[in-house]
């Protein structure tokens, strides 16, 4: 994932310090509907935070996690397109 760029663009575009960026990312760890909120911290295995971390050179900006779970076929898991497919399509929505 390379969200590192985009968040580097519009950062110094706006002339925007790290400590006023909150990335939200969703995460498959954390169980539905959960809310994970770091004032900053490591990637933790996510990709996109990994990127973004390497291009600013930093750790220290606030993150937002939300959980979608596990609960989708395996085979979706590769392709974060389709897994995002299956939550707005409602087929991750607990009962």
């Amino acid at each position: 994932n390379l969200s590192g760029k985009a968040v580097r663009y519009w950062m110094d575009a706006g002339k925007i310090p790290p400590e006023n960026l909150l990335v939200v990312s969703d995460d498959i760890a954390l169980p539905f509907g959960t809310l994970r909120l770091r004032p900053k911290g490591s990637a933790g295995g996510h990709n996109g935070l990994k990127n973004i971390s390497e291009l600013l050179g930093t750790e220290e900006y606030a993150r937002m996690r939300f959980g979608v779970g596990g609960d989708f076929p395996k085979e979706v898991l590769p392709n974060r397109k389709t897994v995002r497919f299956w939550i707005r399509s409602g087929f991750l929505v607990p009962l």
